[in-house]
């Protein structure tokens, strides 16, 4: 549940982007809550990554406003944005591969909303921050011997090193084992338990569905639904976008489920 008291984290007014007379967000509106999760799904090309782009400060839009706690940072640049309490994982985990998963986090700690120089000052939290995903017995090794799952936890370790208060979640269960997924789901919901607001992209349906307050449906830019979970998985527009017209399938327990004829 989120928390009873309304006051708002995030706020997008109006935002539109194109490249190349191509228009990529158009006329996106979305408030966020403190602690709330909200999922951001769609299609490929429906513009998701864009949008974190546009709320971290990586592009800036050309038309409309983001604010932050009521702050305007519509054209910061990302560092600022970064320190003013907003992390984010990318869809490609980019650690430093010959950096080991505790150095990659101290770079973090040390950058981040409340850093401070010297790394002797930091190791414990590091060392904190990969027990809470289940890294602390990997902290010594190259970072380029994790696995897929292993690298998408340090993601989020090291984003969490920036002390967000906001965080964006890029595709954490992608390519992930059943089991692996379930261990992300743990890990939102132990997010949100820390005090942190979160907003997420994630193809994976059973876990955006199982974690947020709010889904938002975007296609082709745009945004064609907003509700909860089951809210959105059963509106027919959202369907059709996201499933394509040729595929029938429905909502059950909160997840999405092919029909046999659809298999």
């Amino acid at each position: 549940m989120a928390p009873n008291k309304a006051q708002v984290c995030l706020e997008l007014r109006h935002i539109e982007i194109g490249f190349g007379g191509v228009p990529l967000l158009k006329d996106i509106g979305l408030r966020v809550e403190e602690q709330e999760i909200v999922s951001i799904i769609g299609p490929n090309g429906a513009g998701k990554t864009t949008l974190f782009n546009v709320i971290c400060g990586h592009l800036h839009p050309d038309r409309g406003t983001v604010l932050f706690r009521g702050e305007d940072i519509t054209r910061r640049p990302p560092h600022h944005i970064c320190h003013r309490g907003i992390g984010r994982t990318f869809q490609i985990a980019r650690p430093f591969p010959e950096m080991t998963p505790w150095e990659n986090v101290m770079v973090g700690l040390s950058f981040g909303k409340r850093g401070r120089p010297g790394w002797a000052s930091h190791g414990d939290e590091a060392m904190e921050l990969l027990a809470m995903v289940q890294l602390e017995h990997k902290a010594q090794l190259p970072a380029r011997e994790l696995t897929l799952s292993e690298l998408r936890r340090l993601e989020v370790a090291r984003a969490l090193a920036t002390r967000p208060d906001l965080l964006l979640l890029d595709e954490i269960a992608a390519g992930l084992s059943p089991q692996a997924v379930k261990q992300a789901v743990d890990l939102v919901k132990g997010l949100r338990s820390r005090g942190l607001t979160l907003l997420i992209i994630d193809h994976f349906l059973n876990l955006t569905a199982k974690v947020s307050d709010r889904l938002v449906a975007l296609d082709q830019g745009e945004k064609i639904m907003e509700g909860t979970p089951v809210e959105v998985l059963q509106c027919p527009d959202v369907i059709s976008a996201y499933l394509g017209e040729s595929r029938q399938k429905v909502v059950k327990d909160d997840k999405i489920e092919s029909h046999p004829e659809s298999n």
